[in-house]
């Protein structure tokens, strides 16, 4: 497995010893946008085809990612890479995250609240890596 790294700062990763890909988002930029996927290319390669791949994606510090940005790069990533994995996304955010705003985004790009994302208050990380865990 991967050690844990920093990617130009604006995306920390860290593995977790259950399996849990962990990103820490710094910046709501661009470069952090970019810099996570360029590690999804990384950890996808690592991983056997139609394998669990469990996402906590850490937005206490970074806020609101620039959405337009993230589907964007979403939409080439996934033409790179016909081949899936069954992934798993927990958003941890903050108390003044717009989850509504957030909620919104990813039913409007066909990803299923509940069953591939959820969204969780930081206060409850340890019950959001339960649920990534349970496939």
């Amino acid at each position: 497995m991967l050690a844990a790294m920093s990617i130009n700062q604006s995306c920390l990763y860290i593995p977790h010893d259950n399996g849990i890909q962990h990103f820490v988002f710094t910046t709501p930029s661009h470069q952090a946008v970019d810099d996570w996927f360029s590690y999804l290319d990384v950890l996808y390669e690592m991983f056997p085809e139609g394998s669990n791949v469990h996402f906590l994606l850490d937005l206490r510090q970074a806020g609101v990612l620039p959405m337009t940005y993230v589907m964007q790069q979403g939409r080439r990533w996934l033409e790179a890479h016909p081949t899936r994995h069954r992934a798993r996304f927990v958003i941890l955010h903050s108390t003044d995250f717009p989850l509504h705003l957030a909620q919104t985004f990813f039913r409007l790009v066909g990803l299923d609240e509940g069953k591939m994302v959820r969204f969780y208050p930081c206060e409850r990380q340890n019950e959001a890596s339960q649920w990534l865990l349970t496939v």
